[in-house]
């Protein structure tokens, strides 16, 4: 048996998923806007200590601590700048003089003139006053304060043992103008960071509060509200196809939402009902050849329900136009339909329609669009107006099964005028004659059958029909009506035939009756597949 995951579990990881996606950029954004603020400050304060320095001590003092040692002045200086180190919380303190070749150059290496270490556990690494070193880390930076003879400030010797630092190098220059030594500061910004992450922490925790509150809420709110009106519905459904009778049939009320989902408990009891409804004809079929007898006869029935009643002339008062229609072939759970509507003296209404699939129900979502069609025609609507309203009544009711789509041509006559407004929704094309020409389709353009997506707008077209003007209409049934070896009668040779048998007869009632009997005649013995309804008009004006 399949096995399906519940809803609340997916949406619950979804949510977790997005916690942590969000929870990681804010944290980023955060961590860099602080640590960055962290780092500008250090600079300023390490630009600020370096400056200090530079301008307390100069190469002459310097110098004297290379010629006399430690004695009581390099002491007092050292106490001095070890307090200085303190109040600027300093990591490390270190003075180099420079070495020059004898050509002026300088040299890769320098004069330990003063070390302070973060504690005495560096003690051992301590340089001692006057000793010399070379391959410094630092010496790439003392080597661009020379050149430029201005601080630098540097994060590449970011991490040590300490943590992240930041150094900055500052030139004390001798009478000449010429760099002597070079001050170098370090301030850790391990602190800094620490400071960051614990922020970035409290605003991830009260993110995540806000949020597994907010998911407590939806999940409840999508329980109540989804969930549980979804699983009765499909409880009922399982219940409905494992005892599939009238007896067991327990219909849908307890879901009132008041949306989609109501609206799919009312279409699950429609369709339960006409389910039963159509089971219990078949059962009174007790033969396969009954049953179909019967199905044929559902169908004929819906089709002489959706159609007008086929005479001719169809209205003998009227000399202004000519009128005419066949149904010659049924299929069953195949639907093709015509209607022709007079709502007032002026305005005749033709339609012609198709359902897309060879079902009973798309027999019957046809037999709704025709009725529908119908109702609103003699209300006056145009016919953009009618394929919208009449597309949105067949896609409230929710259904997602492409058969169960319409196709539609609608087309409004102006007897006094002669202007034809239509809208072909998925209808083959509709043949015209004007007076001394041939039948010619018309260009269509691709438009949406009725039932595919709700709030559709419908191109209606017009065209002023000339005394003597003729349309011809024709289903789908027509163009692919197929022989014995497959081939299709197809629209072009709807097209030919029509004008063909047009130069030997005139009235439509025999021109008609002669594009069936060709068929016939083209067909052979093959099955008929679909419907076929043809339909003529012709304006006297």
């Amino acid at each position: 048996m399949k096995k399906y995951s519940r809803i609340q579990v997916k949406t619950f990881f979804i949510f977790l998923a997005m916690t942590l996606i969000v929870s990681v950029l804010i944290g980023t954004v955060i961590y860099e806007v602080i640590y960055s603020k962290a780092i500008d400050n250090s600079e300023k304060q390490l630009l600020r200590c370096s400056d200090y320095v530079g301008d307390m001590l100069s190469a002459g003092t310097l110098q004297g601590w290379l010629d006399n040692g430690e004695d009581a002045q390099y002491l007092d200086i050292r106490e001095f700048l070890v307090e200085v180190k303190e109040a600027f919380d300093l990591e490390d303190f270190f003075i180099y003089k420079l070495c020059y070749d004898e050509d002026g150059n300088l040299m890769d290496e320098v004069i330990f003139l003063f070390d302070i270490m973060p504690d005495e556990d560096y003690r051992p690494v301590h340089m001692t006053l006057g000793q010399h070193e070379t391959g410094i880390r630092e010496f790439s930076y003392i080597k661009d304060v020379v050149e430029t003879g201005e601080h630098q400030i540097t994060e590449d010797l970011s991490e040590d043992e300490t943590g992240p630092m930041l150094f900055a190098f500052d030139p004390i220059k001798d009478k000449d103008g010429k760099v002597f030594a070079v001050v170098s500061l370090g301030d850790s910004l391990q602190e800094a960071r620490d400071d960051a992450l614990a922020e970035i922490l409290k605003i991830s925790i009260i993110y995540v509060v806000l949020m597994s509150a907010f998911v407590a809420f939806f999940l409840f709110y999508m329980h109540r509200g989804i969930i549980k009106p979804v699983n009765l519905l499909s409880n009922r459904m399982d219940h409905f196809v494992s005892d599939f009778d009238e007896e067991h049939y327990i219909p849908v009320t307890e879901i009132k939402t008041g949306d989609e989902i109501e609206k799919i408990s009312d279409a699950y009891n429609k369709m339960s009902e006409s389910i039963l409804t159509y089971t219990n004809d078949l059962k009174e079929a007790t033969a396969e050849q009954e049953r179909l007898k019967s199905d044929f006869a559902v169908a004929d029935s819906v089709r002489s329900a959706t159609s007008a009643e086929l005479s001719y002339p169809a209205f003998p008062e009227r000399s202004d136009f000519d009128l005419y229609a066949s149904l010659s072939h049924t299929v069953s759970h195949s639907c093709s339909f015509c209607n022709y509507i007079m709502t007032d003296e002026d305005h005749l209404y033709i339609v012609i329609g198709e359902s897309v699939g060879n079902t009973l129900p798309a027999l019957l979502m046809s037999m709704l669009a025709s009725t529908n069609i119908r109702c609103l025609a003699k209300m006056g609507y145009l016919p953009y107006r009618i394929a919208a309203e009449t597309n949105d009544q067949l896609c409230a009711l929710e259904h997602n099964d492409s058969d169960l789509n319409v196709s539609i041509l609608i087309a409004q006559i102006e007897l006094k005028t002669g202007i034809l407004r239509y809208v072909n929704a998925g209808m083959p094309p509709m043949l015209v004659k004007c007076p001394g020409e041939a039948y010619k389709a018309e260009e269509l353009t691709m438009q949406f059958n009725l039932g595919e997506m709700r709030g559709v707008s419908f191109d209606q077209k017009q065209m002023t029909l000339q005394q003597g003007s003729s349309i011809i209409l024709t289903s789908y049934g027509v163009s692919d009506m197929k022989n014995a070896d497959g081939e299709r009668f197809t629209a072009e040779r709807v097209e030919q035939e029509i004008n063909d048998i047009g130069t030997s007869r005139y009235y439509l009632n025999e021109m008609i009756d002669e594009l069936d009997r060709r068929l016939d005649e083209f067909r052979g013995d093959s099955a008929i597949e679909r419907d076929t309804t043809i339909v003529g008009f012709r304006y006297f004006g």
